[in-house]
């Protein structure tokens, strides 16, 4: 209402990440695609990570083409740009190929989150840590 467009783009992406945690993946949809929308271009690292976040959501409910286009289209937006939310971004990456049957690619996104973690000398404990945690399960669960 006050046209603070840009805490209005955070809160909603943030939300649609919270409802993803939580397992409500329509109202992670309408609120990470409400984001994306009213964000536009002006926040581009902040379009990426939430682009990252729906193409999750996408690929979780058998929409891998649409997953796929986000990924292609959120990667340029973050990387190069701020490694620890293209690190985060790569984890979610693991986990939409795994569940698209490519584990040659969530293999190849997990090594570069870990590179990423490394230089970063990210913890265990912090948010890219959790997210490497949950991306390396995905992939031992996955087989061999």
């Amino acid at each position: 209402e006050v046209g603070n467009h840009r805490n209005e783009v955070l809160c909603l992406g943030n939300l649609g990440d919270i409802l993803l945690l939580r397992g409500d993946r329509v109202g992670a949809d309408a609120a990470l695609r409400e984001a994306i929308a009213v964000n536009g271009e002006v926040l581009p690292v902040a379009s990426g990570v939430f682009r990252g976040s729906l193409a999750l959501v996408c690929a979780l409910r058998g929409q891998l083409e649409e997953a796929r286009e986000l990924l292609e289209l959120a990667e340029p937006q973050i990387r190069g740009v701020h490694m620890l939310e293209f690190g985060k971004f790569l984890c979610k990456r693991v986990q939409v190929e795994l569940l698209a049957g490519t584990a040659g690619g969530a293999a190849a996104a997990l090594a570069e989150a870990e590179s990423i973690a490394a230089e970063l000398e990210a913890g265990l404990e912090s948010a890219l840590g959790r997210a490497l945690a949950k991306a390396r399960a995905a992939l031992a669960a996955s087989g061999p």
